[in-house]
């Protein structure tokens, strides 16, 4: 049997982490949260995800520092998805240099989508 993809969800929206958990261990991906960039540095470190689902705004470290201090770490290294509500997440995933964005609201189907391209499964 194959072994399921790992997607690492990093957001301080504990509502958010918990839907997409539930939504993506649906689909068969083994899943782990972090509330912060922080505490998904310490996560991926041990989880070693497939890909980073990462929010932007967040206490303790936000996403573009988390995603300056990941670039350090050894590799291999998860793609990283920016899923944001900000402004225009186009822009703010190209500056941190994100292989993808999805825009908050978004549709589950669209993340389902996102999530098998980018994690390759």
């Amino acid at each position: 049997m194959k072994e399921p993809r790992r997607i690492l969800v990093v957001d301080d929206d504990d509502t958010f982490r918990e839907l997409v958990e539930a939504t993506l261990g649906d689909e068969g991906y083994a899943v782990d949260t972090a509330p912060n960039g922080l505490a998904a540095l310490e996560v991926a470190s041990r989880f070693r995800p497939h890909l980073i689902l990462l929010d932007l705004r967040m206490p303790l470290q936000d996403g573009p520092s988390f995603i300056k201090a990941y670039r350090k770490t050894k590799p291999p290294r998860a793609a990283v998805a920016v899923v944001s509500a900000v402004r225009d997440p186009v822009i703010a995933a190209a500056r941190i240099g994100a292989d993808a964005f999805l825009a908050k609201p978004f549709d589950l189907g669209d993340l389902i989508h996102l999530v098998a391209r980018l994690s390759g499964g």
